[in-house]
């Protein structure tokens, strides 16, 4: 059984303030940017098997509350996924901080992976609800066997970015017009 929860080892290393491990470093972790990798404090949450040694039953409390309010009804109908009909580009819409992520399975332009990143490079882009897109550092997929499919000719809204599906390819922009066209021939941001 997997559990998300805060990982707390021992009573020593607990904190007076609500048992919270004491971290030890305010930097993101190894191949993470504040600015480029969705980095937060909520990153010391960690999935880690349920034993009796290493998650109390405040831990099992929060991760059932945790889990309980991401399965609403609400949460789930603001976040969307979807493919173009090829299944070669899939996306993510992430409605609670205005975020579209579209992976693709197939070589790109960006193959040069920069130092700082550790992860997968090329493959995966993203776009907020201001500013240019950029290429993404990522060690997941946005790929969904329950996504909906985007018929070429089609023309989606998902929050403030407007996605046009083509059989050229997928071209997906905010509101200030910055985003990115994607196909086998060609990736471009703008």
């Amino acid at each position: 059984m997997l559990v998300v929860a805060p990982v707390l080892r021992a009573k020593r290393e607990l904190r007076p303030d609500h048992g919270l491990p004491r971290s030890r470093s305010r930097r993101p972790p190894r191949g993470c940017t504040r600015s480029g990798a969705l980095w937060s404090s909520a990153m010391r949450f960690q999935t880690v098997r349920a034993s009796r040694r290493t998650v109390p039953t405040l831990g099992l409390l929060a991760a059932a509350l945790l889990g309980t309010a991401v399965a609403t009804p609400a949460a789930a109908a603001a976040d969307s996924s979807f493919h173009t009909p090829s299944k070669r580009i899939y996306c993510q819409y992430t409605a609670h901080a205005p975020f579209l992520r579209c992976d693709v399975n197939f070589e790109t332009r960006f193959t040069h992976r920069p130092r700082w990143c550790h992860f997968g490079w090329g493959n995966s882009f993203g776009v907020r609800a201001s500013g240019r897109a950029s290429v993404l550092c990522v060690s997941d997929s946005v790929y969904s066997p329950a996504a909906k499919v985007i018929p070429y000719g089609a023309i989606r809204h998902y929050g403030p970015f407007t996605c046009t599906s083509r059989p050229t390819g997928l071209r997906c922009k905010n509101q200030q017009g910055h985003g990115f066209q994607l196909s086998r021939s060609q990736q471009t941001l703008f």
